[in-house]
C-alpha cells in the first residue's frame, strides 16, 4: 500500500524501549543515526509514497522527521504533529484497559468470551479466553479479510456504520477458520474485547480508554472517532493505490467503525509516544499484568518479520520488543 505515509516509531532496540526487558533498570543509550533514517524516509517517498512523519524517541534523543508532501499533487509541506489514524495501535489501548480490568479482579485472562458477554455474542465465545483475544490465539477468522477484498468491496463498505456484533457474525461466517489455540491475527478478537469492557465497566470501551489512559497522560490529540468519518486539523492526506495503473484513491475520509476496537483511534506522534513510553515504564499496569503482557508465543505471518513473537497487544521482533508502528495511507 502507498500513499500517505504517517509514522511514530521509537527505536527498534530493546534498549530503547523503557523497560521492555522485565528487570531492566536503565536501558543504555542508542545513538539514532538521524542521516540514515532521512534517507530511508526519502527511498519510501522516491518509491511512491506522498508523504511520511516519523519520530523517533530514545531516552533524551527525540528525532521528528518527514519527507513528502501533506498533498499528492501539491507542495504542501506536512506540518508539525499532523493527525493521523492509529491503525491498529488501538489494541494496544484497549489491552491495557483489558489487563488493568484484569488487575482490578473484574475479569481473569482465563474468563471465557460466552461468560463474559453472555447473550451479546449467540454465536461466539463459548471456550475462547480473554488472554487468547488479546494475544490472537482465539481460533477467529479476520472479518477485514471480507470487507475489503477488493477496491470494490472497499467503496462498497466504505461508509457503512457497523455494530460489533456485525463485525463478530462476519468473521465466524469467514471459512476457513484457524485452528484455536494457534496464532492468526484477527481484529475480531479486539471487537469482543471492547464489548467486554462494556458488558464489565458499564462504559464504552472508548470512554474507559479516555478515563483510563488518554486523559491521565495528557493526551490531549488521541480520540476514538466513533462512526465521525474526518481527522482533526492538521492532518495529512491517505492515499490507496487503486487497480487501474497509476491512479490513487483519496481515503483520507471514511467511516471507522468497521475497525471500532481494532483500530479506530487517531493520534499524533507526540501523543503516541508519549503512551508507549508510559506502557513500557510500567506506569499504567501492575507488574503482575505488564509481566502478562510481555508473555508471547511465535506469531508467523508474511507481514511480520522472522521470528516475530505476540504478546497481549504487544509484538516482539527477535530480541526487541516492537514498539515501533509505521502509519501507510494515513493508517497503521
Amino acid at each position: 500500500m502507498g500513499g500517505t505515509l504517517a509514522g511514530f516509531a521509537h527505536a527498534a532496540d530493546t534498549a530503547s524501549c523503557p523497560a521492555a526487558r522485565q528487570g531492566a533498570s536503565s536501558p543504555a543509550a542508542v545513538s539514532i543515526d538521524r542521516g540514515k533514517l532521512q534517507k530511508d524516509i526519502d527511498a519510501l517517498v522516491k518509491g511512491g509514497v506522498t508523504g511520511i512523519q516519523v519520530q523517533v524517541t530514545d531516552g533524551s534523543q527525540q528525532l521528528a522527521l518527514r519527507g513528502g508532501v501533506a498533498e499528492r499533487g501539491t507542495s504542501k509541506p506536512i506540518a508539525d504533529q499532523s493527525h493521523f489514524r492509529m491503525g491498529s495501535n488501538t489494541k494496544t489501548f484497549v489491552a491495557t484497559v483489558m489487563l488493568q480490568l484484569v488487575g482490578e479482579n473484574k475479569i481473569s485472562l482465563d474468563d471465557t468470551v460466552d461468560s463474559l458477554l453472555k447473550d451479546n455474542t449467540s454465536r461466539s465465545g463459548k471456550n475462547i479466553t480473554v488472554r487468547q483475544l488479546l494475544q490472537h490465539t482465539s481460533g477467529l477468522a479476520d472479518y477485514e479479510e471480507s470487507l475489503f477484498s477488493s477496491m470494490d468491496a472497499f467503496n462498497a463498505n466504505r461508509w457503512k456504520t457497523y455494530q460489533p456484533q456485525d463485525l463478530v457474525h462476519m468473521a465466524l461466517d469467514n471459512v476457513p477458520q484457524p485452528t484455536p489455540g494457534t496464532w492468526s491475527y484477527s481484529s475480531a478478537n479486539y471487537i469482543l474485547a471492547g464489548m467486554i469492557i462494556e458488558k464489565v465497566t458499564g462504559n464504552s470501551w472508548a470512554q474507559e480508554v479516555k478515563a483510563r489512559i488518554t486523559e491521565p497522560l495528557g493526551l490531549s490529540h488521541t480520540s476514538s472517532p466513533g462512526t465521525a468519518t474526518s481527522l482533526p486539523q492538521p492532518h495529512t492526506q491517505a492515499d490507496l493505490p487503486t487497480d487501474e495503473d497509476g491512479t490513487w484513491l483519496d481515503i483520507t475520509e471514511l467511516n471507522p467503525s468497521w475497525a471500532g476496537a481494532a483500530g479506530d483511534m487517531i493520534t499524533t506522534p507526540d501523543d503516541l509516544t508519549r503512551f508507549w513510553r508510559a506502557l513500557l515504564q510500567g506506569q499504567l499496569l501492575k507488574p503482575a499484568q505488564q509481566a502478562e503482557m510481555q508473555t508471547t508465543v511465535d506469531a508467523v505471518s508474511d507481514a511480520l518479520p522472522a521470528r516475530s513473537q505476540a504478546g497481549l497487544g504487544l509484538f516482539k521482533t527477535s530480541s526487541h520488543l516492537a514498539c515501533s508502528v509505521v502509519c501507510v495511507s494515513g493508517d497503521c
